[in-house]
């Protein structure tokens, strides 16, 4: 979890949204590492919040 942060830190982005984008991507890198129940259940929270569609374009 620290690498993340130092990763971000290092990047030094100029907005908000520039450092969601960063966490955003790394968060779904993490999903693929650990597909199976979890990232299911991740797809199901996506889908009822609306997100499907733009999930179904990452997979």
């Amino acid at each position: 979890q620290v690498f993340p942060y130092l990763l971000v830190r290092s990047l030094k982005p100029k907005s908000q949204t520039a450092s969601f984008l960063i966490a955003g991507f790394i968060f779904v890198s993490v999903l693929f590492c650990f597909q199976g129940i979890f990232f299911d259940h991740m797809h199901l929270v996506l889908k009822s919040k609306g997100f499907s569609k733009r999930f179904s374009k990452l997979t």
